[in-house]
């Protein structure tokens, strides 16, 4: 990889040279205005004095990295569960820490299986290539609570309410959740030029995501993941007064399963 690296910045030198040869030589007859558009564009091509390039691989704050491993852990338990539940990975911290994590989930209908990816160092754009970050999950298929109102209200019908659980599991009404073929989770400023903080991604631009760490799966194949809205549930997510914003609230999602009216996934 260095060697490689080390050959572009020679080829690239030469070109450099030929290029000056040419606009400065005592022959070439060009305009100043035009040698200065050129010395422009090169300038802009190279580094800044003092600017490092590194051709060295990703990496991602410790921090990030076991939290990655620790989702992984907690779909994989949902799977192996008895039935639709709900499951705290503990979520994320800040994503845009050490110049950034993104983690993208992308699912192949043909195979079945969901791909993890994960990207740091330069803004979280760069692929981190540790074994136990690039990782697929066997039948698992990616969701969200989210796409559309009638998907968010009907599964606020069906279990952001006081009944026990076994008393919800009788009303659950059937478009509840949203498959999704992939999801982008990254720190964000949500398009709009204002507050960066963690958001996801799932094909319609990045929307809030103060999941409280909960996931919930319907069937043990489809895992959900929570976009949250501010003040009333809608398309792109529900309320985070039932997630994150008020994790104590009387129907918040950390309560109910903490007490039992949300099935715990085991």
């Amino acid at each position: 990889m260095e060697i490689k690296f080390l050959i572009e910045i020679v080829l690239v030198g030469l070109l450099i040279g030929v290029l000056v040869f040419f606009l400065f030589g005592p022959e070439t007859g060009l305009t100043e205005e035009i040698k200065e558009s050129f010395t422009s564009a090169l300038k802009s091509l190279l580094p800044e004095k003092g600017e490092e390039v590194s051709a060295g691989a990703a990496s991602i704050p410790e921090t990030h990295r076991l939290e990655i491993l620790k989702l992984q852990e907690t779909i994989k338990t949902m799977l192996a569960s008895n039935g639709r539940c709900f499951a705290s990975y503990g979520g994320f911290s800040e994503l845009g820490e050490e110049g950034g994590t993104s983690l993208i989930m992308e699912y192949d209908g043909n195979a079945g299986t969901t791909s993890f990816s994960v990207y740091g160092s330069a803004g979280g754009k760069q692929l981190v290539t540790d074994p136990n970050l690039h990782f697929s999950v066997e039948n698992m298929a990616p969701c969200v609570i989210a796409g559309s109102s009638e998907v968010t209200s009907n599964f606020e019908q069906s279990f952001l309410n006081e009944k026990s659980w076994e008393e919800k599991i009788k009303i659950i009404e059937e478009e509840h959740y949203n498959p999704v073929n992939s999801i982008t989770i990254r720190h964000d400023d949500g398009g709009y030029g204002g507050l960066s903080e963690n958001r996801i991604d799932f094909g319609t631009g990045f929307k809030d995501f103060e999941d409280a760490g909960y996931l919930y799966t319907p069937d043990n194949k489809h895992i959900c993941f929570f976009p949250t809205v501010d003040g009333g549930s809608d398309a792109d997510g529900l309320d985070d007064d039932y997630l994150g914003e008020d994790p104590q609230g009387e129907t918040s999602i950390p309560r109910q399963v903490a007490e039992g009216k949300l099935q715990r996934c085991s």
